[in-house]
C-alpha cells in the first residue's frame, strides 16, 4: 500500500498471493510518499512460532531500508500479521523485501527466505 502520510493506505500496489508486480512512488523534497507494508505469517496444520528479520529496502533513508523482526505466534490453521509504516527511499530503482524468518512446529523448524523486487519509480 502506498499514499501519503494522513493515509499511507491510499493505493494498492501489490500482493503475494497471486503475485502481482510490486511499484511504489518514489518520494521528493517537496512530497513524501509513504507505505504500510503487511507481512503476513500462515501457521500450518499446527501452532507455529515466527522469529527472525523481514528488511524492507524501499522503506527510510538509509541504504538498507528498515527491519522489522517479528516474534509472534499463529494458532494452528491461523493468520497473524506484521506491518510497517515508513517513507519511501527518494532512489528511483529496485529495491528488494527481503525476508528471513524461521517457523517453529512441534513437528520441527522451517527457514524461510524470499527476495521480492519492489520498483521505485
Amino acid at each position: 500500500m502506498h499514499g501519503d502520510g494522513d493515509n499511507p493506505d491510499a493505493e494498492f500496489a501489490c500482493q503475494s498471493t497471486p503475485r502481482t508486480e510490486c511499484v511504489v512512488p518514489a518520494s521528493h523534497a517537496a512530497t513524501k510518499t509513504f507505505s504500510d507494508v503487511f507481512v503476513y505469517f500462515h501457521s500450518g496444520q499446527t501452532d507455529t512460532t515466527f522469529s527472525g528479520t523481514v528488511r524492507i529496502g524501499f522503506l527510510g533513508e538509509s541504504a538498507t531500508g528498515t527491519e522489522i523482526k517479528p516474534a509472534l505466534s499463529a494458532k494452528a490453521g491461523s493468520v497473524e500479521r506484521s506491518s510497517v509504516v515508513g517513507i519511501v527511499t527518494d532512489r528511483p530503482g529496485t529495491h528488494e523485501l527481503d525476508i528471513d524468518v524461521t517457523a517453529k512446529t512441534v513437528a520441527g523448524t522451517q527457514q524461510i527466505r524470499e527476495r521480492i523486487p519492489i520498483t521505485v519509480q
